[in-house]
């Protein structure tokens, strides 16, 4: 396993939140959405992935303002020698083990990509942004962000179901008295 459970105040995170392109407010103490996330830290603190999802109990008529019914990811950096595409595998895989699959969202898992941020991989000669997405099992929609104009990868509904849940390892905790 390579990533690890942290809490959404962990500063090591943040850390890496801060040199993300979608980070708002570097050195803010907050850096995760209002809602439920799930932090996930790399086990030599090298990587950042945030899961996110609007909090089911607040019942809101309309939790996100694309309209879509999905958990998300605000995050994935990876300063790591590590494949990021098994990566995010493993943390979708951590995100149901934590959330369940009794609930999933309608439009499965988005994750959004600045191509004016990152750099692209090239493949069969031409520019791919976010490639390490579509090799985790997204698919790319057609549709840029309205907004932002940002890519959005998707894992549907179906994808997401048949991915088996990977309970997080937790950092281990100090102990207070020897």
């Amino acid at each position: 396993m390579y990533w690890k459970i942290v809490t959404r105040s962990d500063g090591r995170a943040r850390s890496l939140a801060d040199k993300h392109y979608s980070r708002q407010h570097p050195g803010a103490f907050e850096f995760c959405p209002p809602g439920n996330n799930i932090v996930l830290l790399g086990q030599h603190d090298d990587a950042l992935w945030v899961s996110h999802r609007s909090d089911p109990k607040a019942q809101l008529r309309m939790p996100r303002m694309d309209g879509f019914d999905c958990w998300d990811n605000p995050y994935f950096r990876n300063e790591s020698g590590q494949l990021a595409s098994e990566m995010i595998r493993e943390a979708i895989a951590i995100t149901l083990w934590c959330w369940g699959t009794c609930n999933l969202p309608l439009d499965g898992f988005h994750s959004f990509v600045d191509t004016r941020k990152v750099r692209p991989t090239i493949r069969r000669g031409r520019p791919v942004f976010g490639y390490c997405f579509e090799k985790a099992g997204f698919t790319v929609s057609p549709v840029l962000t309205k907004k932002r104009k940002l890519l959005r990868y998707i894992i549907s509904l179906e994808e997401l179901r048949a991915i088996m849940p990977v309970e997080p390892e937790r950092e281990r905790q100090l102990r207070l008295f020897a």
